[in-house]
C-alpha cells in the first residue's frame, strides 16, 4: 500500500503550486486514473512516488509520501539522450533485475513484447528503434524488476498491442509475475474516456 499524505508541489522556478495538499491511498490490486488538464502536476505526481530525485530540479513538496517497501516500475514519458545513445545491450543490463532473471524469463519477457528471444542483447542503438519499440524496451526493463506498482504518465500506444487502458492494464499483469488481480496501476490522462476504475479513482483539481 501506498499513502500520499497532504502533498502539495510547487514549481521552482516560478514558485507556482502544481498540486496542492493532495491525499490518496493506492491498495494491492487498485486501477487508477489520474485526470486532469496539461500542466497539473500529474506526471509530476507519478515520478515523486517513484522517486523524488526525477523532480528535485525543478519541484519541491510538502508532505508525506509513504511507500511501506512497495516497489514501483515507472514509464517515462521520454528516454534521455544518454539513453538514446546506448546499445539495446546497455540499456537492459543498466538494470540490477536483468541479472536476476533467468535466460528463460528474459527470452519470455522478449517473445510477449514481441521481441525475438536476442533482443536484450542486441548492440543497436536505442535510439534507432521505433518509438513503440522505445515504450516496450521500458516496460520489458520494468517487467524484469517485477514491481507492486506500475506507474504509467500517460496512455500509451503499443500498437499491435492493447491501447484502451482497461485492456492495456490486465495485459501489462498478464506479463508480470504478479496476478492481475494484486497488480496496482497508476496513470495518468485528460481524457475522462480513458478512466476506468477497478478499486478506487481520483481526479486532480
Amino acid at each position: 500500500m501506498i499513502q500520499v499524505k497532504n502533498l502539495t508541489i510547487t514549481h521552482r522556478r516560478d514558485l507556482r503550486t502544481i498540486l496542492n495538499d493532495f491525499s490518496l491511498v493506492l491498495r494491492e490490486g487498485d486501477k487508477v486514473a489520474l485526470i486532469g488538464e496539461e500542466g497539473n502536476g500529474k506526471s509530476t505526481l507519478l515520478k515523486l512516488i517513484h522517486d523524488p530525485a526525477l523532480v528535485e530540479d525543478y519541484a519541491e513538496y510538502t508532505g508525506e509520501i509513504i511507500r511501506n517497501g512497495v516497489r514501483t516500475g515507472y514509464l517515462a514519458q521520454e528516454l534521455s539522450g544518454e539513453q538514446k545513445k546506448m546499445s539495446v545491450y546497455q540499456f537492459c543490463a543498466g538494470r540490477e533485475a536483468f541479472y536476476e532473471r533467468t535466460p528463460g524469463e528474459l527470452k519470455r519477457i522478449a517473445g510477449r513484447l514481441g521481441f525475438p528471444a536476442d533482443f536484450f542483447y542486441l548492440e543497436r542503438p536505442v535510439g534507432t528503434l521505433s518509438g513503440g519499440e522505445k515504450v516496450r524496451l521500458q516496460i520489458a526493463g520494468i517487467l524484469m524488476e517485477q514491481p507492486d506498482v506500475f506507474l504509467k504518465p500517460k496512455p500509451v500506444l503499443l500498437y499491435p498491442f492493447p491501447s484502451p487502458p482497461l485492456s492495456m492494464c490486465f495485459w501489462l499483469a498478464s506479463l508480470s509475475q504478479t496476478p492481475a488481480s494484486r497488480w496496482s496501476v497508476f496513470h495518468t490522462t485528460r481524457h475522462f474516456w480513458s478512466m476506468w476504475r477497478t478499486g478506487s479513482c481520483t481526479w486532480s483539481r
